[in-house]
């Protein structure tokens, strides 16, 4: 049995298993709200077998922002458009979803990434810096098994893997022999639907 993929159970909130979408900032926001990039990314990330997920860095406030692209919740057309988001998941998925308000702090008034990343100079804004914070990679669904089941964390945050694969976690779930709840729609590429499977994910 996989603990990585037992039930986890915070307060009164339960979890299906213990790999949660970790935030990841996608700079396509238009004046804060989010929008048909938002839809598809998350709709992604909310079939692809994770217990939960974090929507990306949302700011509290417009200087708190890192790009002119990033998510708000600070006025009334940005609380509309991520409960529409909100409502868009909640009709694909019972994942959970929570959200990471933010402030940029040093990070604050810069370019996209694919712009340069660089700040954005007298067309800016000013900038309010708190402390800076660590995180750490994990990517291998046995490095992430070693973890909850060795008692170093209660679950795992998957990040640039996630983003790279929205599937990961079901791909973990094979690899580490649990059968994992595939959406109705993709029921026929469950490997025990197609021939080539055995060849794709070996004992499984």
């Amino acid at each position: 049995m996989s603990v990585l993929f037992s039930p986890l159970e915070i307060g009164k909130l339960h979890f299906d298993n213990r790999i949660f979408v970790a935030p990841m900032c996608q700079y396509s926001a238009s004046g804060g709200v989010p929008g048909s990039w938002h839809l598809q990314h998350y709709g992604a990330l909310a079939v692809g077998g994770a217990a939960a997920m974090t929507i990306e860095a949302t700011a509290v406030s417009a200087e708190g922002r890192i790009t002119e692209g990033c998510l708000g919740l600070y006025d009334d057309e940005q609380e509309c458009g991520l409960a529409a988001l909100v409502q868009h998941l909640r009709r694909l998925s019972s994942i959970r979803v929570g959200i990471q308000l933010t402030h940029a702090g040093r990070k604050g008034s810069c370019q996209a990434p694919w712009d340069g990343g660089g700040g954005l100079g007298p067309g800016g804004w000013p900038l309010l810096a708190p402390s800076a914070i660590a995180f750490g990679l994990i990517h291998q669904p046995q490095l992430a098994e070693h973890a909850v089941a060795h008692g170093r964390a209660d679950c795992v945050a998957i990040g640039r893997a996630m983003l790279f694969d929205p599937r990961w976690a079901l791909k973990a779930a094979m690899s580490l022999g649990v059968q994992p709840a595939f959406p109705r729609q993709y029921g026929l590429g469950s490997p025990r639907s197609w021939p080539g499977a055995a060849a794709a994910f070996p004992g499984y």
